[in-house]
Formats: structure tokens, sequence, C-alpha cells
């Protein structure tokens, strides 16, 4: 199960009363209690029960989703009554973790290629590579976009 499905709104309970009542720690998620109101439009929820009784939950996205998704849940805390809307961003994973919620996919730093110009004729490549024919630029793109290619204007001569 990856960290980066994980949906737990009773952990979101937790930090929000942490934050509203100046520091003072619920140290026992179990004792929130959490219901399901409305899942995601697009993909699903699968909930677990804990041995101690915590429910969480794990989001699935359809193969090949990508966008904004939303589950809101009841939490029932010491007699009272909450409600938790969770925002869920699916967005492709690039990199080597999970992505936090606003965080924007990043490529990972370019890493050198090495190209060795191969002998004449034997690698079936010709007399060898014309490597000032290449260009090719490292940059974040926008939005999702991994990759883009043009074709240069062609050179006279």
């Amino acid at each position: 199960m990856s960290a980066g499905r994980a949906v737990d709104p009773a952990y979101m309970l937790k930090n929000y009363l942490y934050s509203s009542s100046n520091g003072k720690i619920i140290a026992d998620l179990a004792a929130i209690k959490t219901t399901l109101l409305q899942g995601p439009l697009n993909g699903n929820l699968l909930s677990s029960v804990s041995n101690y009784g915590r429910t969480t939950y794990h989001y699935n996205p359809p193969e090949e989703y990508t966008g904004n998704e939303q589950a809101i849940f009841l939490a029932e805390f010491k007699g009272k009554v909450y409600r938790v809307i969770i925002n869920i961003v699916v967005s492709p994973h690039v990199g080597e973790s999970p992505l936090m919620e606003g965080e924007e996919p990043v490529c990972p730093p370019p890493k050198l290629i090495k190209v060795t110009k191969p002998s004449s004729g034997a690698s079936g490549y010709g007399s060898g590579y014309d490597l000032s024919s290449i260009s090719v630029i490292f940059a974040d793109l926008p939005g999702a976009a991994v990759g883009q290619t043009s074709t240069p204007a062609r050179r006279n001569g």
C-alpha cells in the first residue's frame, strides 16, 4: 500500500483539533470513529480496520486518470461530530517519492550520457555521429508533461 494513496480522516481531524486547541495532543487515533459519507467520483476507497479498531482508507484511481477528487467523512470524537473533507490530487508520479498535496511533479536532475563515436562504418551508422546536429535542453515543463520534441529548421549548406 502506497503512502501516497493513504486517506486518513482520523489523522486529519487529529491535526485540526491539535492546531485549534493550543497543542493538546490526542494520543489515540482509534478513539476517532470515521464513516465515509461520499466517496470520490472516479476512483474508489478501500477501508480496513486495524486490530485496535482504527479505520483507514486507501484510494485507488482508475488507470491513466489524473485530476482532482474529493471524499467526505463523518468523524466522531468525545461526543462531537465533525465533517472532514479530503481533497485528493491525482497526478503522474515523477521521481523517487510520492508527491505531497499541492506539489507539482519535478523532473530529476539530468544525468550525463556518454556517447562514443563508432568506428568507421562498422556500426551501421555510417562514419560516425554528427553531434552538432543534436540539441538537448533540460527544463521543467508545464503541467504533467515529461518530455517535448521539436524539429529545428533545416540548415542551408
